[in-house]
């Protein structure tokens, strides 16, 4: 069984990656084999490198990111996050975003599958502009 301090490691290493907009750092924390489910009903992004290739298209638009969890529940070696913060584009436009985002981190500490639930259009909506 994985232990809880290792789920909690891997969630905090998540949100320092992502908030120090290093996708490179967000890749390494998923196992080789890891499945990313960001819009319900499609296919997931498989594999470490496919998620790394996600990661470096989607933080590349962003001068900062300061999104932290707000409460964390954690069962076995899952998590659910609620998290909250805000981004801010390379246009200086900056956005609120909130959501909960649901780990399985297996016993090595990698996460091992991640799910989004989440309204992405206001991040949608800063980055057409």
């Amino acid at each position: 069984m994985v232990q809880t301090g290792t789920v909690q490691a891997a969630i905090e290493g998540y949100f320092a990656a992502n908030n120090a907009l290093d996708a490179n750092a967000v890749a390494d924390l998923f196992a080789p084999d890891a499945q990313m489910h960001r819009v319900p009903g499609r296919s997931p992004t498989e594999g470490r490198e496919a998620i790394r290739q996600v990661y470096q298209q989607l933080l590349a638009a962003f001068s900062r990111s300061d999104v932290n969890p707000m409460h964390t529940f954690i069962a076995g070696n899952g998590a659910a996050v609620l998290y909250r913060g805000t981004f801010t584009a390379k246009t200086g436009e900056s956005v609120v975003v909130e959501g909960i985002d649901v780990f399985e981190v297996n016993e090595g500490g990698q996460i091992e599958a991640i799910r989004f639930y989440w309204d992405p259009a206001p991040l949608a909506t800063v980055l057409r502009r």
